[in-house]
């Protein structure tokens, strides 16, 4: 995973930051459509992953975890209260939960995740001003 650093190569993150795009976090699946790694990989390839698919599958892991991670933590956070807050109020009125179904998604839609492994796949490459690919670059694919 890339760190910002500086000419020197100091890498300046903080502590706060150190697990970011490492996994998920409470409340994130109320706000971002989600598919499991295995899921998204049987839409794609038709078929259960086999060892030659490592790559493939680290690709769609880090997908999900972009997309999950598409929003800061403190917008997760306040969505997941107002979420709870919404459940408790409907629960002291008996009122029946009325949420959209964000699941289980069907098995031939994809959503995206053809383009969006190649392009993680692409921002692995050396660039031409730094040892990865930039953004602009990618986001032409």
């Amino acid at each position: 995973m890339v760190q910002p650093s500086d000419d020197f190569g100091f890498v300046w993150t903080v502590p706060k930051d150190a697990d970011r795009h490492k996994f998920a976090r409470d409340g994130d699946h109320s706000i971002t459509p989600f598919q499991c790694d295995l899921c998204v990989f049987h839409c794609l390839m038709g078929h259960n992953p086999a060892s030659q698919y490592v790559l493939l599958l680290s690709c769609i892991r880090q997908v999900n975890l972009d997309t999950l991670w598409d929003r800061e933590t403190a917008t997760v956070e306040a969505n997941h209260r107002s979420l709870n807050k919404l459940l408790q109020l409907w629960s002291l009125l008996g009122i029946s939960p009325n949420l959209p179904v964000f699941g289980p998604c069907p098995l031939d839609g994809q959503f995206g995740y053809s383009i969006a492994v190649v392009m993680v796949l692409k921002s692995r490459e050396p660039g031409h001003y730094a040892h990865y690919k930039q953004y602009e670059t990618n986001h032409k694919l």
